[in-house]
């Protein structure tokens, strides 16, 4: 399906605290190292095991999107992992698996043999292939910042202030075609994003016919300053 990246506030938070050798609290926190060290495990093992899939998740977006999928197809065969997608990359680079990275929303991972540039543009070529219309699909608009209007000027949205974007989804392909799920990825802690009229889930499919269109909403809420990425996919199939 074609996608969408839309770029607005981030909420994150971190704590730390000691804790005491031989506590109840020390033992817990191992456990939970060790179920988060067995799900990136199992997971980059999946990497592993598909070559195309590795390196398109890559595309940091990506990745969130396929271990969301991948950690709910293990849920319905029924194993239960754990972890953010956020907190799965940080195993991943803990266990060896990452290399170091100063580029933004683009992984390196350890093995793939080449440079972090050619990665870049490999990444930056992937993306505009997928946002580019498909089979006379467009969606509109492709990119854009969620900053509130004020006095003829945008600014950024102030936690707690509430923003929303419309997308329309539009059938120029000549035939009928469904609109069966839209997907949310890249969600920081806190939910910030919330998609408004989607189809897909408990709001079933939605068949667009040749020249109709169908509107789905962003809203944001931020709950801290900083920079979120989220990116919202949407997939379609013949009617």
């Amino acid at each position: 399906g074609d996608s969408i990246t839309v770029r607005s506030s981030e909420a994150q938070s971190t704590s730390g605290g000691g804790k005491k050798p031989g506590s109840k609290k020390s033992a817990a926190r191992e456990r939970l190292y060790e179920r988060y060290k067995e799900t990136a495990s199992a997971f980059w093992e999946t990497l592993c095991g598909d070559t195309a899939l590795r390196l398109r998740c890559r595309d940091q977006g990506v990745f969130d999107e396929q271990y969301r999928a991948w950690k709910r197809q293990m849920e319905a065969q029924g194993v239960r992992y754990i972890g953010s997608p956020g907190g799965i990359l940080h195993y991943l680079s803990r266990l060896g698996h990452l290399r170091p990275s100063s580029h933004r929303d683009v992984l390196f991972f350890v093995g793939d043999g080449m440079g972090a540039e050619e990665v870049v543009r490999e990444v930056l070529r992937n993306r505009e292939d997928t946002e580019n219309d498909r089979g006379g699909i467009v969606i509109l608009p492709r990119e854009v910042k969620l900053h509130v209007k004020e006095d003829g000027t945008y600014k950024v949205t102030p936690p707690g202030v509430s923003v929303r974007q419309e997308f329309v989804v539009e059938n120029l392909s000549g035939a009928p075609v469904e609109l069966f799920d839209v997907i949310l990825t890249g969600k920081a802690r806190g939910d910030a994003f919330t998609l408004i009229n989607a189809p897909g889930g408990d709001a079933g499919a939605r068949v667009v016919n040749h020249g109709g269109k169908v509107r789905v909403s962003l809203d944001c809420l931020p709950v801290n300053f900083g920079t979120l990425r989220a990116l919202v996919s949407f997939h379609f199939r013949s009617a």
